[in-house]
């Protein structure tokens, strides 16, 4: 138990670090937004996502980019209309 604790409480420093950062790598985004690195590197093919490769090899996204771009899980369930 004090072992998953230990793990969460480092999972949600590391997310409160990345709040402050503009520039993310594939590892970071996956983190923030539970996006798997296969499911992301599938939208920077089809083109949803911008990235960026400055020396050609490593690939990096805008934070403000990304955060356009990813489909939202907020719209993607049908909301029930309760009267």
């Amino acid at each position: 138990m004090r072992t998953e604790l230990q793990t969460e409480l480092q999972e949600i420093k590391q997310l409160l670090l990345l709040n402050n950062k503009t520039v993310l790598t594939p590892d970071e985004v996956s983190l923030m937004y539970g996006l798997s690195k296969d499911y992301l590197y599938h939208l920077t093919s089809e083109r949803v996502i911008p990235f960026h490769k400055p020396n050609g090899k490593k690939i990096f996204f805008d934070k403000e980019e990304v955060e356009n771009r990813i489909p939202s899980k907020k719209h993607s369930k049908k909301q029930r209309c309760t009267i």
